[in-house]
């Protein structure tokens, strides 16, 4: 019992020296207050104006993803497209890739298709992405998608949004500074997001976030820094 104490108690120190990945150490700088509603249980009970927010199938619609619930395949397994990705619907429910497949073709999908509580959208070939929001007494405000390319390790900057009486106070700047937190411990090299060329407001945030612009100014990449050597990559 001793010598486990001895192990555990400086975890988080060998962890750093060695560059060993520990899922179980927090790595971002930005908490929640001791007043926030610990637990997304909690949180999904006390707020039920909010649930959807722990709705997968919910965020697989607002971007626009082929995507519905698993249960409406039944029968009609021939009518999508495949590859597809099929996981649980509500995410305060699942904390991790249990029950998470690539489905190939329309027969793979029989063993998974009485499974309840899933759903099912189009395959998208990166590792798991990340979906930030920022509620205000209950609102969203604001809110961030991004995701992993596996081949590359570039990070996707795929969409931000604040609703327009809240922007100019921050909020975009705490979700990107998250993101880029999250960026940085999944492994990501660089970041890429795409914008508008004649969005000056806009492409002038992204400057002071550390982009640069490439190919017209329509697309911009972040290089991160080389955490073991403290070099750029």
């Amino acid at each position: 019992m001793e010598y486990v104490k001895l192990i555990t108690g400086n975890e988080e120190e060998w962890c750093k020296k060695m560059g060993y990945r520990n899922p179980y150490l927090d790595p971002y700088s930005h908490h929640i207050t001791s007043t926030a509603v610990p637990g997304d249980h909690t949180a999904y009970r006390k707020f039920p104006e909010n649930r959807h927010v722990y709705d997968k199938l919910w965020i697989a619609q607002t971007q626009k993803m082929r995507c519905g619930r698993l249960e409406d395949l039944k029968g009609k397994e021939t009518n999508v497209k495949y590859p597809i990705f099929i996981k649980p619907r509500w995410g305060h429910l699942s904390a991790s890739s249990k029950n998470c497949f690539k489905i190939k073709d329309s027969s793979s999908l029989n063993q998974y298709i009485d499974y309840p509580d899933m759903m099912w959208s189009e395959f998208v070939d990166g590792t798991e992405g990340m979906t930030d929001f920022l509620l205000l007494n209950g609102r969203i405000v604001g809110y961030n998608f991004n995701a992993i390319s596996k081949l590359s390790k570039r990070g996707n900057y795929i969409h931000i949004a604040t609703l327009p009486e809240y922007r100019q106070q921050g909020i975009a700047t705490s979700l990107t500074s998250k993101a880029f937190e999250w960026f940085r411990y999944q492994g990501a090299r660089s970041v890429l997001l795409s914008t508008f060329a004649d969005s000056q407001f806009h492409n002038d945030m992204y400057k002071r976030w550390g982009f640069t612009f490439v190919d017209q100014e329509i697309i911009l990449t972040k290089e991160f820094l080389d955490f073991k050597n403290n070099s750029y990559k």
